[in-house]
């Protein structure tokens, strides 16, 4: 009987600053061992003095549940208490979706990539 395969834990996340934007590049399927770290990633970004604006790539990220949901919008809470931003990059079904389903969405702003992101545009949300 073959050994069963173990997924490996998602790389941390790294910071890329792009057009006085904080960048965090999220791999993987976020789970509940994950999540902490994550969190303990992207507060700094949003600390007194830290930079305001911050993109969250969820591009590679193969699994989204209520608790990487939940992270995002305390986050984007955070940002915005503070007079900044987040942004989040979201291409795949399981992200897109999970996005969509919760409403999200409309809330949140959701981007097809890291360039449009880091645009001085304002955000496309679902409704414009």
């Amino acid at each position: 009987m073959p050994a069963p395969s173990h997924a490996s834990p998602p790389p941390p996340p790294s910071p890329h600053p792009a057009d006085g934007w904080s960048i965090v590049a999220v791999h993987g399927s976020p789970g509940l061992s994950t999540l902490p770290k994550l969190r303990r990633t992207l507060l700094p970004h949003l600390a007194d003095g830290a930079a305001d604006r911050l993109v969250v790539d969820l591009s590679a990220v193969a699994h989204c549940d209520v608790r990487l949901l939940a992270l995002l919008v305390a986050t984007d809470r955070r940002a915005r208490s503070r007079g900044g931003a987040l942004r989040v990059v979201a291409t795949g079904p399981a992200v897109l979706g999970a996005l969509d389903r919760s409403g999200l969405v409309r809330i949140l702003a959701v981007h097809p990539d890291v360039g449009s992101a880091t645009e001085h545009a304002p955000a496309r949300t679902a409704h414009g």
